[in-house]
């Protein structure tokens, strides 16, 4: 699944949109990041993990966050604290995942706008090739067309003195 030493994320696009699920994990092979999309925008589940384990959960419906709770592990358990129910240390951890999730956030579009920037390089670089290629094509049969119709043209010319000749008695 993840290679180590190397970030990696999964997505699916429709479209050009997120569709689907977004998952991102660290060099190390741990979960940093999921989410699920519908035509570009959050909707279902989002989590960020911290160690590899959830740290910030959100509840997304019409792209619209509906519930947000910080999970709080000690010694193998764990309480979920809905945003509602957060005060002073737990609200500084808040603000941190949320900090967190805004570079995530960034970095998954810097990546979107890298791949369409690639994408579109190679389609120009394609058509580039298959413009040269079918130029190529074009010339030759030009050429051929050309050839074809230089050798009527001396035909013909040579028809015409052929005739003037005899007629002239030459």
């Amino acid at each position: 699944m993840c290679q180590s030493g190397a970030a990696q994320l999964a997505d699916g696009y429709k479209k050009g949109s997120l569709n689907g699920c977004l998952r991102q994990w660290d060099r190390d092979g741990k979960r940093v990041f999921y989410a699920e999309y519908g035509n570009g925008k959050k909707q279902g589940i989002l989590c960020l993990f911290q160690d590899g384990m959830p740290w910030l959960i959100q509840e997304w419906e019409k792209a619209k966050a509906q519930n947000e709770y910080l999970v709080k592990w000690a010694q193998n358990s764990q309480r979920v604290l809905p945003t509602a129910t957060l005060t002073g240390d737990d609200n500084e951890e808040m603000s941190r995942a949320h900090q967190q999730l805004a570079v995530l956030e960034k970095t998954e579009i810097e990546f979107k706008n890298s791949l369409r920037d690639w994408r579109n390089d190679e389609v120009d670089r394609i058509r580039r090739q298959n413009f040269v290629a079918g130029a190529k094509d074009r010339r030759k049969a030009q050429s051929g067309r050309i050839g074809a119709h230089n050798a009527q043209k001396a035909a013909a010319t040579e028809s015409f003195w052929q005739g003037v000749r005899q007629r002239t008695g030459q």
